[in-house]
């Protein structure tokens, strides 16, 4: 079940792009999570993340990621992931 009623998402724009938002598959949200658990995942301002996300929402091109947590949804540009360097390091593994 998704966190975020459609018509919600429908107005949502991602903070960088301004693109229309799209639910993270769950292979992604895992993907997420296990980097944060070996604290091997910053956001955008270069932050360690520490605490895992429940689902999330990626731009129209899935270049970024807002993480949701607790239903809340990270809309903060500085706080946004950016996939590309999750999906290269994954590919070097």
């Amino acid at each position: 079940m998704n966190p975020i009623d459609s018509e919600i998402l429908d107005l949502l724009r991602c903070p960088v792009t301004g693109s229309k938002l799209h639910f993270a598959k769950g292979d992604v949200v895992e993907l997420i999570n296990r980097r944060v658990q070996t604290g091997q995942l910053a956001d955008r301002s270069g932050k360690l993340i520490e605490l895992q996300i429940d689902a999330a929402l990626v731009n129209a091109d899935q270049s970024l990621l807002m993480p949701i947590r607790a239903g809340v949804i990270s809309m903060a540009a500085n706080r946004t992931i950016e996939l590309s360097s999750i999906k290269h390091s994954q590919s070097e593994s």
